[in-house]
């Protein structure tokens, strides 16, 4: 998803919280800025949406999907389709505030309360 904030992208700052929330899972969050692949094969990638296309991932996530469909109802089919399509394994969906109409059917097969589990100290 394309996210800006005063014109500059938050791929690098959205990456970097991940990466301090979920510290004790071991993993590293890497921006991949204008779609460049970059990082090792055990990190976790941040793209935009626009920049999926032709690649597939063990797992995608859409962060505040609502805030997509908002921002950019021209193109919300278009970046659902390529986003859900890149997804070999599992495809993750989170809303800040409620789930798109476009989605509604969905929403028997969606959690609403879903927490990582932790393990180790």
């Amino acid at each position: 998803m394309e996210r800006r904030l005063k014109g500059k992208s938050i791929e690098r700052p959205f990456a970097a919280a991940r990466l301090r929330q979920h510290h004790w899972i071991f993993l590293r969050a890497i921006a991949c800025v204008d779609g460049r692949i970059i990082g090792n094969d055990d990190d976790i990638r941040v793209f935009d949406v626009k920049h999926l296309k032709g690649l597939e991932f063990e797992a995608v996530f859409f962060i505040a999907i609502d805030a997509l469909a908002e921002a950019k109802p021209d193109l919300f089919d278009k970046y659902l389709y390529v986003g859900a399509t890149r997804a070999a394994a599992y495809l993750g969906i989170t809303c800040n505030r409620h789930l798109p109409s476009r989605l509604e059917t969905l929403r028997g097969l969606l959690s609403t309360d879903w927490k990582p589990e932790r393990t180790g100290g």
